[in-house]
């Protein structure tokens, strides 16, 4: 069995912040919007930065209310054990990283797809998971998928999650 997964959020030289997840199973699709850490602490630059993408990209405020991060772990762990596909290295490592504290810290890496691959490695490390993006970019254009926040469809998880899925298939 397999499950695909997608992310959305905010790329910082320091760390990643995760602001949605969405999960597609073959019983069920899960989209979250996840609250930031309370005890986040951003630098000026990180802050220009999340002002931007929230602008210009994603659309996502970082003060925007969700579940947390612990929420985030069980939905992990209850996908732990099927084969994932995700698209990237950043989303790769998103999943294989033991624990979530409250945000992914990158440390010296710059690519965001490959930081997420790396964040999934650590969280799952038992469990399979195969980057989509072997097979090709994401196209710049997605479906409109409605996940209860207006953002363009290229920055919605849940949009990029469908786009996964169907990546998938030509492996």
């Amino acid at each position: 069995m397999s499950a695909y997964v997608a992310l959305e959020g905010f790329v910082l030289k320091r760390f990643y912040i995760i602001k949605e997840i969405s999960v597609i199973t073959e019983q069920e699709v899960t989209h979250l919007h996840v609250s930031a850490p309370t005890n986040l602490q951003l630098t000026r630059e990180e802050s220009v930065t999340v002002r931007y993408a929230t602008r210009h990209l994603n659309g996502l405020n970082l003060n925007d209310q969700g579940v947390n991060y612990e929420e985030v772990q069980k939905l992990l762990e209850r996908i732990s054990h099927l084969q994932l596909y995700v698209h990237g290295n950043a989303a790769f490592k998103f999943v294989q990283v033991p624990r979530i504290n409250f945000f992914l810290k990158v440390s010296n890496v710059f690519c965001y797809w490959h930081c997420l691959i790396n964040f999934f490695q650590e969280r799952l490390p038992n469990t399979i998971v195969i980057d989509t993006s072997l097979t090709g970019k994401l196209p710049t254009t997605l479906q409109t998928r409605h996940c209860g926040k207006v953002h363009n469809p290229r920055y919605c998880s849940l949009a990029k999650v469908y786009e996964v899925k169907r990546m998938s298939q030509s492996l």
